[in-house]
């Protein structure tokens, strides 16, 4: 694959996916929708997904993608294991989609060198000022550069990388196949690419469409949330040789989330359901909708 980097770049020039007026267009609207929820967010507190050590943001029964706590019950094991196997690669790290950069400042806080990506000015303007913050207070922080741009256009040097890390973030890329193909470039001989990303479920959604019908949803549509579904886990495997990949959030679990378990009274049972979840999982009786792809 990497012999083929090189004619892989002149397809990808020749065409002229990226400079449709239409996926400019879009981008834009994901990016404003972005500004508006990081906005809003930040007038409650600090969420997790800003500063995961230091998040403020409570509040009375939020749901467990909000709630720090929930979030580390239902998810922090791969976050644990995220940021272990980068550590232990060694060497600098990418964090592609890094918004307002929580596990760019996580991976610092164990000493690594990193390059936080996103294309949001405003998440990334944050995520500069809270690295400025700790910066202050911890003098063994690794470094952090922090960078805005359309990934589909942004480039590195051959060899930049010993991990790329994609946290939820993967299923926003229209384009991932080209994406990915510069991701082998990037990556020394050998090193890591791992993500924690969502592929939906068809029956969530269903019920989400027949929910808008009767009901006018808050916020816009991010214009390519989950754009190629399943599709993602098959371009990793046919770019990687794929040393772990499971999947979590079983479609029993992720209705009981967010039917009721994210109440706060029920928080003392998702340890357990979480354990549930994985047997389902893993029996294979069910396809969650997130990934673990390392």
């Amino acid at each position: 694959n990497r012999d083929n980097f090189q004619s892989s770049q002149e397809d990808m020039k020749n065409q002229r996916t990226f400079s449709r007026p239409e996926y400019n267009q879009l981008l834009k609207e994901e990016i404003g929708e972005w500004k508006r929820i990081q906005s809003e967010t930040l007038e409650q507190g600090i969420p997790w997904w800003v500063d995961l050590q230091k998040a403020t943001l409570v509040g009375r029964n939020l749901s467990w993608r909000a709630d720090k706590d929930k979030n580390n019950l239902v998810r922090g094991e791969e976050i644990k294991k995220m940021i272990d196997l980068a550590v232990n690669s060694g060497g600098r790290v990418l964090d592609l989609g890094c918004g307002s950069g929580w596990l760019s400042l996580e991976l610092a806080r164990r000493g690594v060198s990193v390059i936080g990506v996103d294309a949001s000015k405003d998440r990334i303007a944050l995520a500069k000022e809270i690295y400025q913050q700790e910066k202050k207070k911890n003098r063994q922080l690794g470094h952090i550069e922090y960078r805005v741009g359309d990934i589909n256009k942004i480039d590195f040097p051959e060899d930049s990388f010993s991990t790329i890390m994609v946290w939820d973030t993967l299923h926003h890329f229209p384009f991932l196949s080209e994406i990915l193909v510069k991701c082998q470039h990037w990556l020394i001989p050998n090193g890591k690419f791992i993500t924690f990303d969502h592929i939906g479920n068809d029956i969530l959604k269903l019920a989400a469409k027949l929910v808008s019908i009767v009901r006018k949803p808050s916020g816009k549509i991010i214009p390519y949330e989950d754009s190629l579904g399943e599709g993602v886990i098959n371009l990793l495997r046919e770019n990687f040789q794929t040393s772990t990949c499971y999947t979590r959030l079983s479609f029993p679990v992720a209705l009981a989330l967010e039917a009721f378990l994210s109440r706060d009274s029920f928080k003392f049972l998702l340890p357990s359901v979480v354990k549930f979840d994985k047997l389902l999982c893993n029996s294979n009786l069910f396809k969650g909708e997130y990934f673990f792809f390392y």
